[in-house]
């Protein structure tokens, strides 16, 4: 990948994600029904490895402009691996690559493919079945609530927790809502390698709470991260704050390279801000 050898980057990845299926296959497979405990042990390490392999592929097929064949892969690894879980892990990263492509109508029809939604435990697909299907809110607290005891990882935990806290609060539950980001931020706090988690967990309670301490504990843990994604989600915490002229700042570079969220984070700033010419010029 770093020397430009897409194509070969690609053949890497597709015999390391074949390798390690057959590997499931082999090891993972046969436990299933003789060691129940040991196939559990397996499992919190197949479903977070099968993710990095997949991760990588994708890299791989996007660099090379061949994408389209990602699809194919997770319905064929989905078919073949013989452990369930992964399977439906497979199906789900399917539904998520759909839906992220804009198909939403494909990535309804690969989730539904699973089955009943009652009988689903995989975290991602209830994730995904939470955004896709029209649910009522206590069908949705439920299906989240799924989703965190479903999960692989602490960090796929902590995503479905705050995922879980953000619809508590929609639905102005807020103590419920308080409850799951303060269990967040108690098992992120000084974890290195739970930085995102963390900050995520903090911004949420400044939403929660409103109170100006846990804003500027927010502002202060948010700011560290350069990447896109946390400069836009600093932009949209400063502009609910009232901060609109400082937001803009913070989305200056993307601005310049005229990002689309970047700028309608910034349209909604020159409004909350009476600026109306300024945002329609800029809209």
């Amino acid at each position: 990948m770093k020397e430009g050898q897409f194509g070969r980057a690609e053949e890497s990845a597709r015999a390391s994600l074949a390798q390690y299926v057959i590997w499931t296959r082999q090891h993972t497979a046969i436990t299933m029904h003789v060691a129940p405990d040991l196939y559990r042990q397996m499992l919190e390490i197949d479903g977070p490895a099968l993710e990095a392999h997949i991760a990588r592929l994708q890299e791989s097929l996007v660099a090379s402009g061949n994408s389209t064949s990602l699809l194919p892969v997770l319905r064929q690894v989905s078919a073949v691996i013989g452990v369930p879980e992964l399977s439906v892990r497979m199906t789900a990263r399917a539904a998520q690559w759909l839906f992220e492509s804009g198909d939403y109508g494909g990535a309804v029809t690969e989730l539904k493919s699973l089955g009943n939604v009652e009988q689903l435990s995989d975290t991602l697909a209830l994730m995904l079945v939470n955004k896709l299907l029209d649910l009522p809110d206590d069908k949705q607290t439920q299906v989240l609530a799924r989703a965190v005891s479903g999960a692989f990882t602490e960090e796929e935990k902590w995503f479905a927790e705050l995922e879980l806290a953000r619809h508590l609060l929609a639905c102005d539950q807020r103590s419920d809502a308080l409850r799951n980001v303060d269990s967040v931020i108690s098992e992120t706090r000084n974890q290195t390698y739970a930085q995102k988690a963390f900050a995520d967990a903090l911004f949420l309670r400044s939403q929660i709470t409103r109170s100006e301490e846990d804003f500027h504990a927010a502002e202060k843990e948010i700011n560290a991260f350069s990447d896109q994604e946390h400069k836009q989600r600093f932009a949209m915490m400063l502009i609910e704050h009232g901060d609109f002229d400082k937001a803009e700042r913070v989305l200056a570079e993307d601005l310049e390279v005229r990002e689309p969220v970047a700028q309608l984070l910034a349209v909604d700033a020159r409004l909350r801000a009476g600026r109306i010419d300024a945002a329609h010029a800029l809209l």
